[in-house]
Parts: structure tokens; C-alpha cells; sequence
């Protein structure tokens, strides 16, 4: 049984919307700027990105059991960092679509199985975008196709080096971690 710890002076309602309006709008994601109305009857101006977004995260595992692996620059950060393929949800489609769409196009493969670990939302204090993990097996190499902006290197990683790459902070990226994750207790 959980036993919660602090207690606020107010009960943990929902926020109503009062008016909603797009800050900023790109092919990626939109920032909204909504004014709501707290429980304690305050009024707050919230802003966050993609209100109903989905998006996928392929974990590719080749017949050897290694982890398909992508290296990428990330301006934000300024560093190369590792991730797994993964990327947005089009409106026409299936996030199992999306995730074959993604692996074909970042990583050049098709996966004769497709299972979805789980799935989760990145920073709900923020976003709304649900994320849906997949683990893609029975590989088959073709040729990639990523988007113009996209400069990737991949490399397939055995197992035991992803959990040292994950343990020793060498991997950061939070959806290469949860992805795996879901993959430890789905095995």
C-alpha cells in the first residue's frame, strides 16, 4: 500500500481552460499559451507544447541480440549523443505504422515483428505527447532515408554495453533509456 506524504490545502482537481491560443507553430511542434483557472480560483497563464501529440521509439534488436543505436548532433546540447530511432506520429497513421515508417526511414531496416513494450508521456508538465515504445526484431537492411536535416551514424550495441554506456551516463537521452526500460520488463 502507498502512503502519500504531504498533504496540499487544496484537493488535486483539474484546471479548467478559460481560452487557449497558438504562441508558435512549426512542422514540429506548437506552442499553446492557455489561461486556466487554478483550484484555488487563481488565475495562471500555462504554456506547453503538442496538446494530443503521439510519437514512436524503436528498439531494434538484430538476431545477434544487439541494440540498433543511433549517434546524432543535438544543438540544444551541443553534443553527439545516443538515441534510438524514433520520431512523430502522422495524422494517417497507426503508431505501429509510424514506427516502421521510422525504422525504414532512420535506420534503412524493416522488422518482420513489431511489439509494443509500452508506453509513456516524456514531460507531462510540458507536453502532452504520448510516446509508444516498440521493439522490432527479424531485421532486414535496406537503405535509409532521413529527413534533410537528419545526419545520423548507427551501430548495432550488444546488450551488456548499453547497460554500461546507460550506468556510466555515457547514454543520456531519455527515450534510448525508457525504451529499454520497457524492453527489461517485457523479457
Amino acid at each position: 500500500m502507498v502512503q502519500w506524504g504531504y498533504r496540499m490545502k487544496t484537493e488535486l482537481k483539474k484546471w479548467k481552460r478559460l481560452s487557449s491560443s497558438k504562441v508558435f507553430q512549426n512542422k514540429y511542434f506548437t506552442i499553446f499559451e492557455d489561461l486556466v483557472l487554478l483550484p484555488d480560483k487563481r488565475k495562471y497563464k500555462y504554456y506547453y507544447t503538442n496538446r494530443h501529440d503521439k510519437a514512436v521509439v524503436v528498439l531494434a534488436q538484430d538476431a545477434s541480440g544487439r541494440f540498433l543505436v543511433i549517434r546524432e548532433y543535438r544543438y540544444p546540447v551541443d553534443k553527439v549523443i545516443y538515441e534510438p530511432i524514433g520520431g512523430g506520429v502522422e495524422s494517417n497513421e497507426t503508431p505501429a505504422e509510424a514506427a516502421q515508417r521510422e525504422l525504414h526511414e532512420e535506420g534503412g531496416y524493416t522488422a518482420k515483428q513489431f511489439t509494443l513494450l509500452g508506453s509513456f508521456y516524456s514531460n507531462p508538465s510540458r507536453t502532452g505527447a504520448i510516446f509508444y515504445a516498440y521493439l522490432a526484431q527479424g531485421l532486414q537492411s535496406g537503405q535509409p532515408e532521413p529527413e534533410r536535416e537528419e545526419y545520423l551514424e548507427y551501430a548495432f550495441v550488444p546488450e551488456a554495453s548499453l547497460v554500461r554506456m546507460i550506468r556510466e551516463g555515457e547514454i543520456m537521452e531519455p527515450f534510448l533509456m525508457m525504451a529499454y526500460f520497457l524492453y527489461t520488463l517485457k523479457k
